[in-house]
């Protein structure tokens, strides 16, 4: 398999989900800062010029990373309770979680560097973050396909939201779940290998400030 990919963006969730799986695969990176996403030759394989992209051993070409996941774990893994609910869980990480990030990192590309309108959007979302993550709390232990310490389509998903939210300086400080799922996460060889291939940091221990 071949996975289209830019380091520390969604495209990490599915690179955790195949070394998981111990699926044979190559990564091609694409520099998104750099325009890559926009080159012809990208833009045949995804016309939105967007990772992640995975290309299946039969010529299958996926986008979005929910999808991608649930192909992965279909096709070379096993999905734990009824397909319905890691389609919910899915849905809620890329509709509630993973869009509300594009104000926190995009707001200046959205309105304008200039527009005195940026933190204000980026404050709203946050807030807006603030509640989905009491949610994600509560689901945590509901959900034993969801808890990071057997991984299912969701978590690799979820774990990649969750280090954007460190990234931007916040932490689950108050939360009770959310914390021990990033220190499950963090303790598997799937993902300590696709955070060495991307050159990214172990997170877990931001999750909550230091005394």
């Amino acid at each position: 398999m071949k996975l289209y990919a830019c380091p520390g963006t969604c495209s990490l969730a599915p690179h955790i989900a195949l070394h998981e799986l111990e699926v044979e695969h190559e990564i091609v990176w694409i520099n998104l800062k750099k325009g890559e996403g926009r080159t012809p030759e990208f833009l045949q394989i995804n016309p939105l010029g967007q990772v992640p992209v995975l290309l299946g051993e039969h010529g299958e070409v996926l986008t979005e990373v929910a999808a991608i996941l649930l192909f992965l774990f279909q096709q070379h893994g096993h999905i734990d309770g009824p397909l319905y609910q890691t389609v919910r869980h899915l849905s809620f990480i890329n509709g509630e979680l993973h869009k509300c990030f594009y104000p926190q990192f995009f707001g200046k590309l959205i309105l304008g560097k200039d527009n005195p309108e940026v933190p204000t959007l980026a404050k709203h979302f946050k807030e807006r973050l603030d509640e989905r993550w009491k949610y994600v709390d509560y689901l945590l232990p509901a959900f034993d396909d969801l808890d990071g310490a057997v991984m299912g389509p969701a978590d690799p998903y979820l774990y990649t939201v969750c280090r954007w939210w460190l990234t931007l300086g916040h932490n689950f400080q108050g939360y009770d779940s959310i914390p021990g799922f990033l220190e499950n996460m963090e303790s598997r060889d799937s993902v300590k290998k696709a955070l060495k291939i991307e050159g990214l940091e172990p997170m877990a221990c931001q999750a909550l400030p230091s005394m």
